[in-house]
């Protein structure tokens, strides 16, 4: 959640900043923020969420991605924007199956593919000239990275990325600035 933008009601506003007023909430805040930070503490928050979760019947699982490569790209503000393509097994493989269309009378074969993803809502990181930049983590299955090897998939990829994060969370992004990084996450 961190980066997330947050729309919140002018009451909730005028909440927030009371309850930052107090000594009490922002010692209670700056703990809660320190125990996040210790792996250990994590783990145990992870695991007592999912459940929690899952007395309420939603099947939920913490995905820990494994890097791939990096879209580096600007917003309609200019400022730099980062998308992680990552990996996971906890994501469905991509499944491709042969497709027919009519197309002006002619009939097109082809192929039909599903890549399905996670996104995670923006977060804040500091770029290699320690500027703070936007970065969202989009995670395929593995298989979807090894077929990447493949200009044209590659490409159906980063498009598909690009596209989860412009619509999910209403950004602009630069399609014409986009530039391709072999770097790992």
């Amino acid at each position: 959640m961190s980066g997330e933008k947050l729309n919140l009601t002018q009451e909730e506003m005028g909440q927030l900043s009371e309850a930052l007023k107090k000594e009490e909430f922002r010692k209670l805040l700056a703990e809660y923020a320190e125990e996040l930070a210790d792996p250990e503490k994590r783990r145990l928050y992870e695991e007592e969420l999912t459940q929690l979760e899952a007395q309420r019947g939603v099947d939920m699982k913490f995905i820990k991605p494994d890097p791939g490569f990096v879209l580096k790209t600007v917003d309609s503000s200019n400022a730099k924007v980062f998308v992680n393509i990552c990996s996971s097994e906890d994501i469905d493989k991509p499944e491709m199956k042969a497709a027919e269309q009519m197309n002006g009378g002619k009939l097109e074969r082809g192929q039909q593919c599903s890549l399905p993803y996670s996104l995670s809502p923006c977060h804040k990181e500091k770029d290699n000239k320690n500027t703070e930049c936007e970065v969202y983590d989009v995670v395929f299955h593995p298989e979807v990275l090894r077929l990447c090897s493949n200009p044209s998939f590659k490409n159906m990829v980063i498009n598909t990325a690009l596209e989860g994060v412009i619509n999910n969370f209403k950004v602009n992004l630069n399609r014409e600035a986009v530039k391709v990084s072999q770097d790992e996450v």
